[in-house]
């Protein structure tokens, strides 16, 4: 029905981009394929799964709350940033609030919280130069080779709905 988190599957600048260069998740269940589930397109006009939304919960050791893939950022085929729609306990990362990014390894199958929700509010508020601006979830998520940042934006009840931040500089 719904795309919900799309990133681009090799980061390689030697690979030409195409409608198969994309991962995506999508916004609700659908027959065969999770909210979770992180998906492509095959040469057979058809979806193919890449990580499974139960390889999340297995690898992440998500004990509560429903994951739902809200955003993702893959890195390389060791690292994907991933935000959630909305908070999850972890036996190993404790919560994981739907702000915050994390660093998963699927290969490892290991995980880490990359920035929490209050880190990226902070970095929202030193590019607004507000501390009013409250974020309510992080919506997407980029990387700038060039810069080696992150790129971001978030739900909020405020004008910075779609606003396009970086960490850059913190």
């Amino acid at each position: 029905r719904g795309i919900d988190a799309l990133s681009v599957h090799s980061r390689s600048s030697s690979d030409a981009h195409n409608y198969f260069s994309f991962v995506f998740s999508i916004d609700s269940n659908s027959v065969g394929y999770l909210d979770g589930d992180i998906l492509c397109l095959d040469q057979n006009s058809g979806l193919r799964l890449v990580y499974s939304e139960q390889q999340l919960i297995d690898d992440l050791q998500i004990t509560s709350g429903s994951l739902d893939v809200d955003a993702v950022c893959v890195l390389s085929a060791d690292e994907v940033l991933i935000s959630f729609r909305d908070g999850l306990q972890s036996t190993f990362l404790g919560a994981i609030e739907d702000g915050a990014i994390v660093s998963w390894n699927p290969q490892l199958a290991t995980a880490s919280i990359f920035a929490t929700e209050a880190d990226v509010q902070q970095w929202v508020a030193n590019a607004t130069s507000s501390s009013a601006a409250n974020i309510g979830d992080l919506k997407s998520l980029s990387y700038d080779d060039y810069t080696q940042s992150i790129i971001f934006s978030v739900q909020s009840p405020s004008s910075l709905d779609a606003a396009v931040f970086t960490n850059q500089g913190q």
